[in-house]
């Protein structure tokens, strides 16, 4: 919503995308240290569950995975969605400093929430930033499967549905390129995450 209203007000370019970035970092990095300084002095500490050696078999996969993902990432992007609107279009709001009316392309209709943070990673770095944000996308989907299933199930089935997921041919191409799968995946994943947190508190 920030940078959809950076859009909308005309300071969508990169100088002003920067000063966002920086003032985002040190406001959530503040707002995390609290919330662990707060958590740290009211709960106990909390005896981690055994996940044994299929485990760290399983996270041992994952990691070489995402080494060659992410190292896949960095490639000149060739993607055709990511080349006509992924990334063109807010690099065409950078360089116009806003969100403005692209009529001549069918899907500048469509919402563009993740396209906006790569236009953010586009501001910042560049294209290869933008491929290795949906990369991340990806594992951080495999994490928050293993989260959300570790508390319902226990940690095997939690590595095991991870590696499924992350392993999936599918999830691998999708994170050698600007798309917008991998992101819906993780958001999906996250409200599971807190879906089974909420559940698991009551």
């Amino acid at each position: 919503m920030t940078l959809l209203a950076a859009g909308a007000a005309g300071l969508f370019d990169p100088t002003s995308l920067r000063w966002l970035w920086g003032l985002a970092v040190i406001g959530g990095g503040a707002l995390c240290w609290m919330s662990w300084y707060q958590s740290e002095k009211e709960a106990a500490p909390a005896a981690a569950a055994p996940g044994g050696p299929l485990v760290w078999a399983v996270w041992a996969l994952v990691a070489f995975a995402a080494a060659g993902n992410l190292l896949a990432a960095l490639a000149p992007e060739v993607f055709y969605d990511s080349l006509v609107y992924h990334l063109a279009l807010p690099q065409l709001y950078l360089t116009r400093g806003g969100i403005v009316a692209t009529p001549e392309n069918v899907y500048s209709g469509l919402p563009l929430g993740v396209q906006l943070l790569y236009g953010l990673a586009l501001a910042l770095s560049g294209d290869d930033l933008a491929a290795f944000l949906h990369a991340l996308f990806g594992l951080g989907a495999a994490l928050g499967l293993y989260a959300g299933l570790k508390r319902l199930a226990g940690p095997r089935a939690g590595a095991l549905a991870a590696l499924v997921f992350y392993l999936c041919p599918l999830v691998v191409y999708a994170s050698w390129a600007c798309g917008v799968d991998l992101a819906s995946a993780f958001y999906v994943t996250a409200a599971f995450c807190a879906l089974t947190e909420a559940a698991g508190e009551k």
